[in-house]
């Protein structure tokens, strides 16, 4: 009864919140102009499950360390305004942060950086900044 409790009060130790992130990026980027990154083999699965239209691309492999072809991967991110990376598993998956500069590289400009219990952070980056 004491741990029922506790769960229903303490939001961290609550299940990772996968659908209401989702629901937020879809909210400020639209799947019609945005594409989430991720540095693996295929978009996580919460991602699939929950949002299964939306743009992704992926490296392919399962760490982008001393990957030269990540930024052969990432170039037609250029025909979207808006990118989405995830944090969750960085440090495992993108330990040089390829993403990120691979993204600034090609002329986005981080926008948004927005926290989720057990998910962690999600960044937006832009193009087009008004």
């Amino acid at each position: 009864l004491w741990g029922t409790w506790r769960y229903c009060v303490d939001p961290q130790l609550r299940r990772e919140d996968w659908r209401g992130v989702l629901d937020r990026i879809e909210q400020k980027y639209p799947k019609e102009s945005s594409v989430a990154i991720f540095a693996f083999t295929n978009a996580y699965a919460p991602v699939r499950w929950y949002s299964p239209d939306y743009p992704i691309i992926v490296t392919g492999t399962l760490t982008t360390a001393n990957d030269e072809t990540v930024s052969r991967q990432l170039s037609n991110v250029t025909t979207y305004e808006n990118v989405v990376i995830f944090d969750y598993l960085r440090a495992l998956t993108d330990p040089e942060d390829v993403l990120s500069k691979t993204t600034l590289e090609n002329g986005f400009v981080e926008t948004n950086l927005f926290d989720s219990p057990g998910v962690g952070f999600v960044r937006g980056y832009s193009r087009n900044i008004e």
